[in-house]
């Protein structure tokens, strides 16, 4: 069935392949018309309601100031084929999905609970994809149809961290269980075995989240609670059997090693740091206003073509300025604390899931693609915006020592 969750899972994926340059925006420009008609859609969704959940509408303003301040910095940019293709794309992909995610998607379990499995399925797909095309053998990195590894990585990362989430803090029939730990243990194995160092360390540090929010009382002992005890099977699993089995499968610990050991002779981390530099002696010769949209590769001396610093800080510094940077801090400070405080976010799974994906999403946002490649991350941010209310005024989560309270999503005592 068609959806605006299906919808939007497939503009998040759609033309994410490092083989696009410059021209494409001609297969996005369709965009515009599915944007307009999401537009609308949304109206007669929430239109029933006459009041829009404030924290929504406080993060789609913030998402709409950035894309006017976006679209206005063009003026003064040299980028103007690279420049305007972005500025086109940020408002009717990242924007749209902000729009989307924080007043229709966000504001109900059922169309919350279809865009996880999207998410997950789309995640599986390209496991399955990355390793029967053996792309990762030989200490390779995954690449599937033309996309880049650090795409297929964040894809998968994603499905990963929705499956822990899922196995550790939802119901569910036990086959579909199975089914599901079986695939994140796939995508485990695919992120361990691709190269995707980045994102494995970025779905790490965000798992880490919903280890400390396990830990309360009568629950601090190591391996006490089933995320515990299922995070030590991922990493025996995947940390041991795998390089054990074959050393050069374990294309990211290699790859981790040679960051560590000898990270002059990682080609991909000079590259890095040289793009880093160049991002910041740039910021640094206009740093209130930048340069303009789509300029950092023409100062870089690259031209007027589709490439970045691969650090969304220092790429929105570099062409926008202070000001487009405080845009987005606000933004993204703003989400976080529409979250919720801790005491009460790590009983709820729900906001601790959007917790966790939207710290994967920021983390890897600045070691991996550029403004536009990175519209998960506003995805994410509008979905935190009605989280609250959604939890306070749809569904009761049960604290340890109550009785289980079923609930639309299946949420079992947290």
């Amino acid at each position: 069935m068609v959806s605006l969750e299906s919808l939007a899972v497939l503009l998040l994926f759609q033309g994410l392949r490092s083989a696009v340059g410059v021209d494409f925006l001609t297969h996005d420009l369709s965009t515009v018309a599915i944007w307009l008609a999401s537009v609308v859609a949304a109206v007669i969704l929430f239109g029933r309601s006459r009041a829009l959940p404030r924290r929504s509408v406080m993060l789609v303003s913030l998402g709409t100031a950035m894309a006017l301040y976006t679209a206005l910095s063009l003026m003064r940019s040299p980028g103007h084929v690279y420049g305007s293709q972005k500025a086109v794309l940020f408002v009717c992909l990242n924007l749209w999905l902000l729009v989307l995610a924080a007043l229709v998607i966000g504001r109900r379990e059922l169309r919350l609970l279809r865009l996880g499995m999207g998410l997950f399925l789309a995640a599986a797909v390209a496991t399955i994809a990355v390793i029967a095309s053996g792309t990762t053998s030989g200490g390779g990195t995954a690449s599937v149809l033309g996309v880049e590894y650090g795409v297929v990585g964040k894809v998968v990362a994603l499905g990963a961290l929705l499956g822990l989430a899922y196995l550790v803090m939802f119901r569910g029939h036990i086959l579909t269980r199975v089914a599901v730990g079986l695939a994140t243990l796939g995508m485990t194995y695919t992120l361990f075995t691709g190269g995707l160092r980045q994102t494995l360390l970025g779905a790490a540090l965000a798992s880490v989240i919903l280890f400390l929010a396990a830990r309360r009382r009568g629950e601090g002992k190591p391996g006490g609670h089933p995320a515990m005890r299922l995070a030590f099977v991922f990493l025996v699993f995947a940390g041991i059997l795998v390089p054990s089995i074959d050393p050069e499968l374990s294309s990211t610990l290699v790859r981790l090693e040679l960051l560590v050991d000898s990270p002059r002779e990682d080609t991909s981390t000079t590259d890095r740091i040289e793009r880093y530099q160049d991002a910041w002696r740039i910021w640094a010769a206009s740093p209130v206003f930048g340069h303009g949209t789509g300029s950092w590769p023409v100062l870089a001396g690259y031209g007027d073509v589709r490439e970045y610093p691969h650090n969304l800080f220092l790429e929105l510094g570099a062409e926008q300025g202070l000001l487009g940077v405080l845009l987005f801090v606000a933004a993204v400070a703003y989400a976080f604390a529409a979250l919720g405080p801790w005491s009460d976010l790590r009983r709820d799974p729900i906001r601790l899931t959007i917790l966790m994906l939207l710290t994967f999403a920021l983390v890897t946002s600045q070691v991996s693609g550029d403004l536009v490649d990175n519209r998960i991350l506003f995805l994410l941010i509008g979905l935190a915006g009605p989280a609250r209310n959604l939890q306070i005024s749809r569904r009761h989560i049960s604290t340890p020592g109550e009785s289980e309270a079923r609930t639309p999503l299946g949420a079992r005592p947290w």
